[in-house]
């Protein structure tokens, strides 16, 4: 596929997104694990990190900024996420800690899994039941970063601001039996880069305030955990 079919690609996918059901927070109901109910604690994926261009721009601009954005986008590439390592570990010893029956299991990637059948907002958008199975658990925890990387917002090819390190990610409970959603979560952590960040090829300044991005996104999952999981 040529950069203009890419960048074709990815117009229609963004036009799509805007028709997407959105799914709100859900509060953790405080009867809906049970004693004895086995909690499967998973981390999507990690996505590669990877540059946005936010804004109106036809095929020419998506290719003019492409360009002229290659030594940055090289370096985000090379941006560091190991700080979800361990992450499940953590989820699964606050779960034991509330009395409740958890392990961690490998990384899941969605494109494995079919897509939930007649989806509606309230349930999972893929198919996750036959974990249940695998792993004898009842409820799939799961944590999922959709995006990683940094967004610029542009006019045409000529940008309008900074970039900005840009994280996205969201926690769900997910019954195994049925795939309803009996938690949800959003996170989301975009900030104004402290300093010059115009400074190949390390870009120390935009590096910086997207380590400290991602570390404080890990550490807001983990404590909306420990904040809404009760004691059995």
């Amino acid at each position: 596929m040529n950069l203009i079919q890419k960048i074709a690609v990815s117009g229609l996918f963004l036009a799509l997104g805007a028709c997407v059901q959105t799914q709100q927070p859900l509060p953790l109901e405080a009867e809906a694990v049970k004693p004895g109910d086995v909690v499967a604690v998973g981390l999507n994926k990690v996505p590669d990190p990877r540059f946005m261009m936010e804004g109106s721009q036809g095929l020419l601009d998506l290719m003019i900024a492409s360009a002229v954005t290659d030594q940055l986008n090289a370096r985000i590439k090379n941006f560091d996420t190991n700080a979800v390592r361990g992450m499940e570990n953590k989820i699964v010893d606050i779960l034991k800690s509330r009395n409740t029956e958890a392990f961690a299991i490998d990384r899941l990637d969605p494109a494995l899994y079919e897509k939930t059948a007649n989806y509606k907002t309230g349930f999972s958008r893929i198919d996750y039941s036959k974990l249940k199975q695998q792993h004898d658990a009842n409820y799939l925890l799961l944590i999922e970063f959709t995006y990683i990387g940094v967004i610029r917002p542009y006019y045409g090819f000529i940008p309008t601001g900074a970039p900005e390190p840009y994280i996205k990610a969201n926690a769900k409970l997910v019954d195994l039996s049925n795939n309803k959603l009996f938690w949800y979560q959003e996170y989301k952590y975009r900030q104004n880069v402290e300093g010059d960040w115009d400074d190949p090829p390390s870009y120390p300044a935009l590096t910086s305030n997207f380590n400290e991005g991602f570390k404080y996104i890990v550490h807001s999952i983990v404590e909306s955990v420990k904040e809404a999981w009760p004691t059995l």
